[in-house]
């Protein structure tokens, strides 16, 4: 489908007013050899979104989140946000496990940290 800019420009207007920050994963290794990763301290980027926290029980066991705590990010514009990546938003800092491109907008779903 091909969704106008118009319509784009109207979603942003009316949905998008949440500022994420987009960190990148740092991989360090453990004594042991083990690996952990974190946010980078440093943003690579601030884009406005709509962000909510997921309440529905079945999108929720779809994606593997939790109630109340992870989220649903979309935005009318492509997010140059890989999977594993954090995005932070406040004081609350998620972990990106899935993106989904639409015709009208992007999607990612965000593990709490």
């Amino acid at each position: 489908m091909m969704i106008p800019q118009s319509f784009k420009d109207a979603q942003k207007k009316a949905f998008q007013d949440k500022t994420i920050e987009h960190h990148a994963r740092v991989e360090t290794a453990g004594t042991l050899g083990g690996k952990t990763s974190a946010p980078a301290v440093l943003s690579s980027g601030s884009y406005l979104v709509n962000l909510q926290v997921v309440s529905d029980a079945l999108e929720a066991q779809q994606w593997g989140l939790t109630v109340n705590k992870d989220c649903k990010i979309t935005c009318s514009d492509a997010l140059p946000i890989p999977v594993a990546d954090y995005v932070v938003c406040g004081s609350d800092t998620y972990r990106v496990v899935d993106s989904i491109a639409s015709d009208g907008h992007v999607t990612l779903y965000g593990k709490k940290v």
